[in-house]
C-alpha cells in the first residue's frame, strides 16, 4: 500500500513540475475568475501576458483581455487576431502594434509613445467604433497610424488621437504604395500638434473618406492617389500659411482639404467630392496647389458638399454653389427654384433670377397674374414698331372695366322695369 502511494505521489508532483514547466513557457491554464490575476484569455485559457496569448494564438482567434497591460516596446502581430480589450486599457513606453497579418482592435483603449499600430506587408488593421487610440509624442515624424506597401489597408470607426506629424498616414516611397484608408461613419480621427495633419496620404491606391470627423492644422493633405470623400467633416484649426513644396512630407497650410500636385512618386493625385462637409477656422476650405515642376493644378473635383468658403475653381462641370449664410454648397445647375448662388442658375419657366448687389443671384418665383417682357417689330428702315406682345394684364382689366359697366346698365334697366 505504501508502495502505491507513493507511486501517486511522485505522479502528483511530477504533473506539478510540468504544469508550472508549461506555464513557464506561456501555455495557458483554465482558471475559475476567481481572483484571477492573468492578463488575457483565448476562449477559458488565459495567460499571464498578453505578448504569451498572441503566441499561443491560432489564425483566427480572439484574445480578450482580462486586466490592463503594459508594454515597453511594440508587439507583433504576424496572425490574422482580434484583440477585444474588454474595456481595459494597453499602455506602451514605445509603439503599439506591429502589424503584419489581419488585426481588429475593439472596446478598449491603446496608449502609445510613439505609433499607435504600423500596418505593413498587405495586413488589414480594423479600428472598430468602441476603440480609441492615443499617442503623445509631439515628434513630427511621429503620429498614430502608418500604413505602407500594396495591399495593406487601415479602417476606422472609432478613434484616432495623435500628437506628432499626423493621424494617419501613408509613406510617399513608391515600394511603400497601393494601400488603402477608409475612414467610416462615426469616425474621430484628430491631430493636436499645431502644425500637424488629421490623414497624410502620399501613396498610390485610394483614400476612402465616407463619414466620421477629421481635424488637423490641415484636415487631409493629399499627394498621390485616388481621393474619393463622399461624407464626413473635415476641419482645418491651424494658422493660414502659404503653400510650399517639401519633397518629404506635407506641411499644414490651415486649410481643411489640401491637393498637392507634386510628381511624386506615386503619380500625381485624382479628387472626387460628391459630400462632405470642409471648414477651414483661418484659411480656405479647399486648396489644390502645383510643385515640383508639375503642369496645372487639379481642378473639376467638386460634386457635392458644403465648405466654408468659396470653392467655384474647383467646380465640376454642371455643378454651381448655393450661398447659405457662411457656407456653399454645391449642387447641380439644372431646373433651381429657390435659393442664393455665387453664379447665375439655370431656372424653369415660372421663375426668374435676380441679381444681387454682393454678386450673387437670387431665384424667385413669379408674382401676379403674368409676366410681361414686351417686344417690338423692328422695321427694315431701323425704326421700332408697335409692341408685338399682348399685355395680358392689361387685357384683362379692360374685360373686367366693360363687363362692369355693362352689368350695372344691365342691372340699372332690369330694376327700371
Amino acid at each position: 500500500m505504501k508502495k502505491v502511494l507513493a507511486t501517486i505521489l511522485a505522479l502528483v508532483m511530477a504533473l506539478g513540475v510540468t504544469t508550472a514547466a508549461a506555464w513557464a513557457d506561456g501555455t495557458g491554464e483554465t482558471c475559475n475568475g476567481e481572483n484571477c490575476t492573468h492578463a488575457a484569455a483565448i476562449g477559458n485559457t488565459h495567460y499571464n501576458t498578453l505578448a504569451d496569448a498572441i503566441t499561443a494564438a491560432a489564425d483566427g482567434d480572439t484574445i480578450k483581455l482580462l486586466a490592463n497591460v503594459e508594454a515597453s516596446n511594440y508587439t507583433e502581430i504576424r496572425k490574422a487576431l482580434t484583440i477585444d480589450f474588454n474595456g481595459c486599457t494597453m499602455t506602451s513606453t514605445d509603439g503599439g502594434f506591429d502589424v503584419y497579418s489581419n488585426l481588429t482592435l475593439k472596446n478598449g483603449t491603446l496608449n502609445t509613445l510613439k505609433w499607435g499600430a504600423w500596418v505593413q506587408s498587405g495586413a488589414k488593421l480594423v479600428v472598430a467604433e468602441d476603440m480609441t487610440i492615443n499617442t503623445t509624442s509631439t515628434d513630427g515624424n511621429k503620429g498614430g497610424i502608418t500604413v505602407q506597401n500594396s495591399g495593406s489597408e487601415v479602417t476606422v470607426y472609432g478613434k484616432v488621437m495623435a500628437a506628432g506629424g499626423a493621424a494617419i498616414s501613408g509613406i510617399g516611397n513608391a515600394s511603400d504604395g497601393g494601400v488603402i484608408i477608409n475612414i467610416e461613419e462615426g469616425a474621430e480621427v484628430t491631430c493636436t500638434n499645431p502644425d500637424g495633419l488629421g490623414v497624410y496620404y502620399p501613396n498610390t491606391a485610394k483614400l476612402n473618406i465616407k463619414g466620421g470627423t477629421i481635424t488637423g492644422a490641415s484636415g487631409v493633405y493629399v499627394k498621390s492617389g485616388a481621393v474619393s470623400i463622399t461624407g464626413g467633416k473635415i476641419v482645418a484649426t491651424g494658422a493660414k500659411v502659404d503653400y510650399q513644396y517639401y519633397g518629404n512630407g506635407g506641411h499644414s497650410t490651415g486649410e481643411a482639404l489640401v491637393i498637392d500636385k507634386c510628381n511624386y512618386p506615386g503619380g500625381n493625385p485624382t479628387v472626387s467630392i460628391t459630400g462632405g462637409t470642409f471648414t477651414s477656422t483661418n484659411a480656405k476650405a479647399v486648396g489644390s496647389y502645383v510643385g515640383n515642376g508639375a503642369a496645372e493644378p487639379v481642378t473639376a473635383f467638386v460634386s457635392g458638399g458644403t465648405f466654408s468658403t468659396d470653392v467655384k475653381e474647383y467646380l465640376a462641370e454642371g455643378k454651381i454653389l448655393q450661398k447659405n449664410g457662411d457656407t456653399y454648397t454645391a449642387v447641380t445647375n439644372s431646373g433651381i427654384t429657390s435659393g442664393t448662388y455665387t453664379a447665375k442658375p439655370t431656372v424653369p419657366d415660372g421663375y426668374k433670377v435676380v441679381e444681387n448687389t454682393d454678386g450673387t443671384f437670387t431665384v424667385e418665383k413669379v408674382g401676379g397674374y403674368y409676366y410681361y417682357q414686351p417686344t417690338t417689330d423692328t422695321k427694315a428702315d431701323g425704326t421700332k414698331g408697335s409692341p408685338k406682345t399682348f399685355d395680358a394684364g392689361v387685357g384683362i382689366y379692360a374685360v373686367t372695366a366693360v363687363l362692369s359697366v355693362t352689368g350695372m346698365a344691365w342691372t340699372a334697366k332690369k330694376r327700371g322695369n
